[in-house]
């Protein structure tokens, strides 16, 4: 498969049935490649809640992302992202994206997210054609059909941030099916606060 020849999957989920909104964060989920579980502690770590609750100094006087980021793209919150991991990723035919920054990952990230900052898709960057057609495109004589598209899911670090959306935006300018991308608005900031487990990553 395209995705796991160039890298971008890097974990594999094992779970044995769907989860419902009322269980999915109760649920565990292990993951093959590094024994790490998303579980949901009884309070949130606060250190790292304090190290992601820090506003962005780039986006002017207020700083919020809206609920629908692009015609077409559903938002989507933690018992979906669960699901979707469960399902989608653990199958190989979704895939969670982490939008930030590498740096900004020294907070965590989801477990079996891969990080995809949106200056790889800027028009420049010699690989962006390889990185769509990872992502399902297929090369055209008119440029790249994207009718195989994989499924995505995308989060940056929380309500707060804008590089989710901006992936988004480009993902859609470059012909990405907006029906096969959702959009995880609460991001590490809510995830966090909700106590949901990360995994460490290095930058």
């Amino acid at each position: 498969m395209m995705l796991r020849k160039i890298g971008l999957i890097t974990a594999g989920l094992l779970l044995a049935a769907p989860l419902s909104a009322q269980d999915a964060a109760t649920r565990n989920i292990a993951f093959d490649a590094d024994a790490a579980a998303i579980t949901q502690a009884p309070r949130a770590d606060m250190a790292r809640l304090g190290t992601l609750a820090t506003r962005p100094t780039d986006c002017g006087a207020m700083c919020l992302t809206p609920s629908i980021i692009a015609a077409g793209v559903a938002t989507v919150a933690e018992p979906e992202v669960i699901r979707f991991l469960g399902q989608s990723v653990a199958a190989g035919s979704g895939l969670l994206i982490d939008a930030r920054k590498r740096n900004a990952r020294d907070s965590g990230a989801i477990a079996g997210s891969t990080n995809i900052p949106v200056a790889v898709l800027d028009r420049n960057n010699p690989y962006r054609t390889d990185i769509l057609m990872a992502l399902g495109a297929t090369r055209t004589n008119d440029g790249l059909n994207f009718d195989n598209a994989t499924p995505v899911m995308i989060y940056d670090g929380g309500p707060a941030d804008q590089e989710a959306a901006a992936l988004v935006a480009a993902l859609v300018d470059a012909g990405y099916p907006a029906d096969r991308i959702t959009y995880y608005r609460g991001g590490m900031l809510v995830w966090v606060a909700l106590g949901l487990s990360v995994t460490e990553t290095a930058s």
